[in-house]
């Protein structure tokens, strides 16, 4: 843990001076006074860096990455980032190419880390359109409990914290799949190991974020059979402000709420504070 979270993690850091700890951490205001208090010493009052914190609308068909792909003209989300952003800007958390839906963006690598890795537990959640013209029917029970248990992937176990039926229309299947890995294209996989395809991936909730505008299952259909289309590509444009912040459409972003930031950190110190490793980083 670099010198900063350490003094966090510790209780040393105040905010016009009450102790910033696990029950306060993430925003503070340009106006405010933060000090760190060293056991010994006198006490360090701290500039004020600016961090920006966002939810944004990946669309489909963009790369999460800062850098293009050889031989590839698909777009990349540093394509999509707002206008003005600065270069310290990054993604935190992957979607995969053909999927969409919510990726947070930041300056902050605390948060990125906290935000991705594993033992901090912050699920996931995805909205998934599956085929069911196969036999009529939406995903059995047995099948979702299958997804639960956890199945046997090439790189280990994998287990949906959730999984359900959410609509069905008689040809396709919605299914909400929460986990709590990121693994690459791992709710893809875990699906086809029980048989069924995915049409249409989106995440709908990261780290306690959410806010996107969830299609239709005809529209996500339609969307799918568009974007297999040979030599389909999307034109990349800088993000646009959501007018509706709870309510994102692909490509719009909104920042993040102090409670949003705050959750994030939270459970990123105590999942330190668990395990003892304060002095480890």
């Amino acid at each position: 843990m670099h010198w900063a979270a350490r003094q966090l993690a510790e209780g040393r850091v105040f905010v016009d001076g009450l102790r910033c700890g696990s029950g306060l951490a993430g925003l503070v205001g340009s106006e405010q006074v933060v000090s760190v208090r060293p056991d010994s010493g006198p006490e360090l009052e701290l500039p004020v860096v600016k961090e920006f914190y966002l939810k944004f609308f990946k669309p489909r068909g963009v790369i999460t990455s800062h850098s293009m792909e050889k031989l590839s003209a698909r777009p990349v989300i540093s394509a999509c980032y707002p206008t003005g952003a600065p270069q310290s800007l990054h993604f935190a958390g992957r979607l995969d190419r053909d999927s969409e839906g919510l990726v947070l963006l930041t300056t902050d690598g605390l948060l990125s880390y906290f935000a991705t890795t594993p033992g901090a537990h912050l699920d996931k959640e995805y909205m998934v359109v599956t085929s069911c013209q196969r036999d009529g029917r939406p995903p059995s029970e047995d099948s979702l409990q299958m997804l639960r248990d956890g199945v046997e992937l090439y790189d280990g176990l994998a287990r949906a914290q959730e999984a359900e039926v959410v609509d069905f229309d008689g040809r396709f299947a919605r299914l909400r799949i929460v986990v709590s890995e990121g693994r690459f294209r791992m709710v893809r996989r875990m699906l086809r190991s029980v048989g069924y395809c995915v049409m249409q991936l989106l995440r709908t909730k990261a780290s306690g974020v959410q806010g996107v505008q969830l299609p239709s299952m005809q529209e996500a259909v339609k969307d799918h059979s568009l974007h297999k289309r040979a030599g389909f590509t999307i034109q990349a444009a800088p993000a646009l402000l959501a007018k509706d912040t709870s309510c994102l459409q692909p490509g719009e972003f909104a920042p993040l709420s102090p409670p949003e930031v705050n959750n994030i950190y939270n459970k990123g110190l105590r999942m330190w504070e668990a395990a003892g490793k304060k002095d480890d980083f």
